[in-house]
């Protein structure tokens, strides 16, 4: 029979001792059923995270919509003349001015409007200014009627560019879509569909 080494001893005096043997780290087997674990729980998570952050982009950007419709109207109503809102490239620029072309992402303008017809004619008839807090290249805001403007009259009832007051805008963030519903006495309601 070979004499035992030192470390051989050493090890066979644990066992006998009912102590643990020393590990020096995780072999190869636990480290990779750890990682299949991790894979497969991030892949149940980051699907549900990004539906998340759609869901609430969203929201966002219809809230803000609908706080801007529902100013515009308020203002017209309390001050007893006519307030548009208008597409604005830079809603922030020295000179703001309203602009078929722009798009509802670029910024929009409150305005006291007496001559009904969705043109800023002074600086001073500004109530507010707003844009989106959110930038998101899948982004859409579509309208029929109010695809460039809405004027709400003392009254409160909303007219766009088709001399309609009712219609939708559809806020599109693929595939969900949020529709902020204005009705003939200027109302705001939105609803969810997908698009």
């Amino acid at each position: 029979m070979k004499a035992p080494t030192p470390i051989t001893a050493l090890f066979d005096g644990l066992k006998a001792s009912g102590l643990p043997a020393v590990s020096k780290g995780a072999t190869l087997l636990e480290l990779l059923v750890t990682l299949s674990i991790a894979a497969i729980l991030m892949s149940v998570a980051v699907p549900s995270f990004q539906w998340m952050l759609r869901t609430n982009r969203i929201a966002t950007v219809t809230n803000e919509m609908v706080r801007a419709l529902n100013l515009a109207r308020s203002e017209a109503v309390s001050r007893g003349v006519s307030v548009s809102i208008c597409k604005s490239p830079d809603p922030g620029a020295t000179v703001a001015v309203c602009d078929e072309n722009a798009s509802w992402h670029d910024g929009w303008l409150i305005f006291v409007d007496p001559n009904r017809d969705a043109q800023l004619a002074d600086q001073a008839d500004i109530i507010r200014v707003g844009q989106l807090s959110i930038n998101d290249t899948n982004l859409s805001i579509t309208s029929n009627n109010y695809a460039r403007y809405v004027i709400y009259s003392p009254t409160g009832v909303p007219k766009g560019q088709g001399n309609l007051s009712n219609t939708s805008i559809w806020i599109c963030i693929p595939p969900e879509q949020r529709n902020i519903i204005v009705n003939r006495v200027g109302r705001i309601r939105t609803t969810k569909s997908s698009c």
